[in-house]
């Protein structure tokens, strides 16, 4: 197939889930015992756990540091005050009472009354999470944004990571998103990793698109057959065997970041090998396009750097990484097609639930098993369980 350096090939990750160690935090938060949860419940987990744990001010200073006493966002809070102040009516994101007072008051005083609503509404989450823990969420942190909002940017990139990863999958939205406010469960790859039986290789190479949670419909450019963090050390072993050792960072993210299906990885070597002979790594001319394709190493990076599949070095103020030996054999564990969400066996649409049906039935069949009565299946099951209606049957 053939691979370019386009701009509308690009695909996004979900980049403000950066941190290994709050990743893993995150996951440990998890009740394996529970059906499923919502996202909105998600938000609200990892928030009181952070908190609760003191991991909040770790993982997040400066909105940490913005819910004491002393923020560090007064000036930016005050321009945006000045600005809006002039408006007739409030903006999109502020809430009536708030725009009222900052009518009638000056903008030190407002600035004063939103931090002090800030470092009261905090404490008292602190000392009570679950008592408060809509009060902080309908908190105007910013002058047109709640916490809620705020934290919902983060939270949802790392709920997007865990499902892309298969931790938390999201098997109710159906092909295409077509059923709306889906819900997700721990799977058992994701219990597994809980409790250690597996590592972190083990999950963050079977990351993919496409897959159940991205509409489709709505989000067409995720209908690509790609593991981002699988072909980043396709694309590094192959520079390994054809001695170039290494690939400059952004040449790197750029491939990633366009390549639409695996099967275009040897022709997307290709062009980084012209790159980098004929062009000297400058795949593009276009700043804008280069900034954004940096940005793909942002998630990918520390992951692998944190598993020893990758090393990073500097040169001449350029990042440059090579495959490991360790990553030369993550590789060897790793299967080289998979099948994707949407994909179609034979007139039938590959879903997660067609997935887990077929690996149940091909463990029946291992064991020699060749009848099976529905109503069992779905009460033994647990995702089965919490996902059917058994009247559909």
């Amino acid at each position: 197939m053939s691979f370019a350096f386009k701009k509308a090939r690009m695909y996004h990750l979900p980049h403000n889930a950066i941190r290994v160690d709050e990743f893993n935090f995150l996951i440990q938060c998890l009740d394996t015992s529970r059906g499923v949860y919502t996202a909105k419940e998600l938000q609200k987990l990892f928030f009181a756990e952070e908190v609760v744990n003191n991991k909040f001010a770790i993982f997040h200073s400066v909105p940490a540091k913005n819910f004491s006493d002393l923020p560090s966002d007064v000036r930016d809070l005050t321009n945006k005050l000045k600005s809006i102040k002039k408006r007739l009516s409030a903006p999109q994101g502020m809430n009536d009472s708030l725009f009222k007072y900052l009518k009638k008051n000056k903008i030190s005083s407002v600035v004063d009354k939103m931090i002090s609503d800030r470092h009261r509404l905090f404490t008292m989450f602190k000392s009570n999470p679950v008592e408060y823990t809509d009060d902080i969420f309908a908190l105007q942190y910013k002058p047109t944004k709640t916490w809620k909002g705020n934290w919902a940017e983060t939270t949802r990139d790392y709920i997007q990571f865990l499902a892309y990863c298969g931790i938390l999958p999201c098997y109710f939205k159906g092909l295409n998103n077509l059923e709306r406010g889906g819900k997700f469960l721990i799977s058992a790859l994701g219990k597994a990793y809980i409790n250690n039986n597996l590592t972190l290789i083990d999950v963050i190479l079977k990351y993919k698109y496409k897959n159940a949670l991205i509409d489709l419909e709505k989000y067409p450019g995720y209908n690509i057959r790609v593991r981002p963090f699988y072909i980043t050390l396709k694309l590094l072993d192959l520079a390994d065997k054809h001695g170039i050792g290494r690939i400059e960072g952004n040449l790197l993210a750029a491939t990633i970041s366009c390549m639409n299906d695996e099967r275009e990885l040897e022709n997307a070597f290709e062009q980084i090998l012209y790159t980098i002979k004929e062009k000297k790594c400058e795949f593009t001319t276009d700043i804008n396009f280069k900034k954004e394709a940096g940005r793909f190493l942002l998630l990918i990076k520390p992951y692998l750097l944190e598993e020893g599949l990758i090393e990073c070095t500097k040169f001449k103020n350029k990042k440059y990484f090579k495959i490991t030996r360790r990553g030369i054999n993550a590789l060897l564990n790793e299967p080289k097609n998979v099948i994707f969400f949407g994909d179609y066996i034979g007139p039938y649409a590959y879903t997660p639930i067609i997935g887990f049906l077929l690996k149940h039935f091909a463990s029946l069949s291992r064991n020699k098993k060749k009848k099976i009565n529905i109503s069992t299946l779905i009460e033994n099951q647990s995702i089965l369980k919490n996902i059917i209606n058994k009247k559909n049957w």
